[in-house]
């Protein structure tokens, strides 16, 4: 988008759009740098252009819903609230199932395991991937797309007779938001002998998958993720 003043979005010298955009950018990264606020002549300097283009650039900033007045002062201004709206679609995007995949295939060879991965989205768990291995123990009730059952999950707690199943919470930024699990299924008799050598794989492998969904986002606002949270982190279920 062109600011040039009198010109449409598609008007003006390619130099000069190019450079007005860059100034946008630069001007956000430079106004996100001030949470309480910065004055558009102390703007205008750091970009090194003039007052009235400094006061051009934040009302056409201000339009979009990018910049709006801080309220810690007169002649403030603060990120606005469009920001919001951005970074939930960055949350969106960055919490795909691909991002689990490296991970999950290393609990499936490191556990010689059928492994599962689920999101929680919408109040209750979906499971959203699934690795295994042939001859690996499957549990046909529980498949890709699975939900509404969070409550009876190992993934939340498991399953079906004569199998057992162990999960561990995945968790995202600073806040340690929970967002995911990750989990195995393996016969009974095989859980009673390695059960907590197993624990201890799939504790890793969560940690893993922890620090690769946080490395996405430093920190995700609570309410931008609205997470029903099972009573025990480390709950196994049988």
């Amino acid at each position: 988008m062109s600011l040039d003043a009198g010109a449409g979005p598609h008007r003006g010298a390619p130099g000069r759009t190019l450079s007005t955009a860059r100034h946008v950018l630069q001007a956000l990264e430079i106004i996100a740098r001030h949470p309480r606020g910065i004055p558009i002549k102390a703007l205008a300097r750091q970009l090194n252009i003039s007052l009235s283009s400094g006061y051009y650039l934040v009302s056409s900033m201000r339009e979009q819903g990018f910049v709006e007045p801080s309220p810690a002062g007169p002649g403030l201004y603060t990120l606005g609230p469009k920001f919001a709206e951005l970074y939930r679609g960055y949350v969106a995007a960055s919490l795909q199932p691909e991002r689990l995949q490296p991970v999950l295939e290393e609990l499936r060879d490191r556990a010689s395991a059928r492994a599962y991965a689920a999101l929680w989205r919408d109040g209750d768990l979906e499971v959203v991937e699934i690795r295994g291995r042939r001859g690996a123990r499957e549990l046909p009730d529980v498949t890709k797309g699975f939900r509404g059952a969070a409550h009876a999950l190992a993934l939340g707690k498991v399953y079906a007779a004569g199998s057992c199943c162990i999960a561990v919470p995945v968790h995202r930024g600073a806040d340690n938001d929970l967002v995911a699990s990750v989990g195995v299924s393996v016969p009974a008799r095989r859980f009673a002998a390695e059960r907590n050598a197993l624990t201890r794989v799939v504790r890793e492998i969560a940690t893993e998958a922890s620090t690769e969904l946080s490395s996405a986002a430093d920190i995700v606002p609570p309410a931008l993720l609205s997470l029903d949270q099972p009573d025990d982190p480390g709950d196994k279920g049988t």
